[in-house]
């Protein structure tokens, strides 16, 4: 539904017509059909995986929304290294919610395409796909950076991995797809399978863990410590419990 949301304000940006772009029509019909492609095909030209992050370390909302029944945990990262697991293959996003600014990042974003088109001679037999495709890729890292201003309060930081479809699903040995049950469906899903020799990926860095609402905090703590221990991070991470009380869950 997030990108569905990008695409219609992209196509609120095509139908603008002051919009319009004042170079060679040609140009601007080519880049346009490409863009509409993309539109109508999205799922052909690429995949889409994200890891979700938030800001807040104890926002209620999130205990509720995945804390289940009660009690798990929130684990704070250490936001650069985050960033080194994967180098540029994991870019880390902040999500916008203003509509306003996300319109302005898709209005530039077209504009930007219509000009690169500009130096393309309409006589060159490149296929149109390739085209289509490296939009696509643009245009899918702007999309899943935008989502409801509903949701603000989460601040939330996106780790994303956008996988090529077309012309072949290319492999990448460090990320891995596979899938696993939810709800009675398979969901697809990707493991990040770096080898050892990275220094990056010896451990996750892992900066802090906060006990979630729970009847026996202790022994949640008392747990996780034991499970961070046996990984060797049991005495750089940082153990402290939520302020939210149970019964508010």
């Amino acid at each position: 539904t997030e990108i569905t949301h990008a695409a219609r304000l992209l196509q609120r940006v095509l139908d603008d017509p002051e919009d319009g772009h004042s170079g060679d029509p040609g140009h601007q019909e080519l880049a346009d059909s490409l863009i509409q492609t993309v539109l109508h095909q999205l799922h052909n030209f690429i995949e889409v995986y994200v890891s979700c992050f938030c800001v807040e370390p104890d926002l209620l909302s999130q205990w509720r929304g995945y804390g289940s029944s009660g009690g798990g945990y929130a684990i704070g990262f250490d936001s650069k290294r985050l960033m080194s697991l994967g180098g540029r293959s994991l870019p880390l996003i902040r999500v916008v919610y203003d509509e306003a600014e996300q319109e302005r990042q898709i209005r530039k974003l077209v504009m930007g395409w219509r000009n690169e088109l500009e130096g393309v001679s309409l006589e060159e037999r490149w296929p149109r796909e390739i085209g289509a495709g490296m939009f696509a890729q643009v245009f899918a890292l702007l999309a899943i950076s935008f989502k409801s201003k509903s949701f603000s309060e989460e601040q939330e930081w996106r780790l994303a991995y956008i996988r090529p479809r077309f012309p072949a699903r290319l492999p990448d040995e460090a990320f891995v797809v596979d899938s696993r049950a939810w709800n009675g469906i398979a969901v697809p899903f990707v493991r990040f399978a770096v080898g050892p020799d990275n220094e990056y990926t010896k451990a996750l860095p892992i900066t802090s863990i906060r006990v979630g609402p729970h009847r026996y905090p202790n022994v949640a703590a008392s747990g996780i410590w034991h499970l961070l221990d046996r990984h060797g991070l049991g005495d750089n991470v940082k153990i402290d419990y939520t302020e939210a009380p149970l019964r508010s869950l």
